[in-house]
């Protein structure tokens, strides 16, 4: 393998992302991008400079048609839908298969370099409601966690705190599936298409203040990211002082660095 610099990333997951977007355009699938590719369009007209991945959302539907889909209609393609479950992560994946990504916390050379598309589910509209509800749901996905948390590599103090954690979140003997089953469930109680509010919980760092007028999501736009065009919230405006307050301030100057620990390789 040939490793490769983050730069050299960025522009193999905006060839996904390409590929992706004609594949929902073709089905006339809802997506958008969000979190810091949404600022980044806004912003910088493409990443975030020291940003190192694509975020999009979908409505859940259309998301599960990505999953039910993606890869039977792609199959002649080097770019698969890596489903929820198949590794570390409990939300959706797009991937290029010649390519190998090393993350931390993840068994080496099983990832490769990809985007990340994170469904957008109703969600409670009761503060108090909605509070125990992301509590009980984060508990799901921190658990869904470490139960995949790769950690035969690490130190034997690591290795034994790794273990203890895995025993008190109850996931030690349990299996990917039996969580996102769980997930799964939480989810279904508030239905997106009657739910007022929306957000996307996947993530175990999701926002606190993720919870959105699903009006803000009814009309799209195209706006510019890295010369190509792609499909933003026409609200996006309200959408990002919701989650982020100014979204325009850049950060301080020793913020501006990237979130993950990875390492991006090119199969021979």
């Amino acid at each position: 393998m040939k490793k490769i610099t983050l730069d050299e990333s960025k522009k193999i997951q905006l060839g996904i992302l390409v590929k992706f977007a004609e594949f929902c355009d073709k089905h006339n699938l809802w997506y958008c991008l969000a979190y810091g590719s949404l600022i980044g369009a806004i912003r910088h007209k493409g990443f975030i400079p020291w940003d190192d991945d694509i975020d999009l959302v979908m409505m859940r539907k259309d998301y599960d048609f990505v999953i039910e889909n993606f890869n039977r209609e792609m199959s002649d393609s080097n770019i698969v839908a890596i489903v929820p479950g198949q590794l570390i992560h409990p939300y959706l994946k797009i991937g290029d298969k010649n390519t190998v990504k090393n993350e931390e916390g993840a068994k080496k050379n099983t990832d490769m370099i990809n985007i990340d598309v994170f469904p957008l589910d109703g969600i409670p509209e009761g503060d108090n409601e909605y509070e125990a509800w992301k509590q009980k749901l984060a508990k799901i996905y921190t658990a869904h966690y470490y139960q995949n948390l790769y950690y035969k590599d690490k130190p034997l103090i690591n290795k034994f705190k790794i273990v203890i954690k895995k025993i008190l979140l109850g996931c030690y003997f349990k299996n990917r599936s039996y969580f996102l089953k769980k997930a799964k469930t939480e989810h279904e109680k508030y239905p997106y298409d009657t739910a007022r509010y929306v957000g996307s919980h996947e993530c175990l760092y999701s926002y606190k203040k993720e919870r959105i007028l699903k009006g803000n999501y009814v009309e799209r736009i195209k706006a510019e990211f890295e010369g190509l065009e792609f499909y933003i919230p026409k609200n996006y405006h309200e959408i990002l002082t919701a989650i982020y307050g100014d979204y325009m301030q850049l950060p301080p100057e020793e913020q501006r660095v990237t979130h993950h620990l990875c390492e991006f390789f090119i199969k021979d």
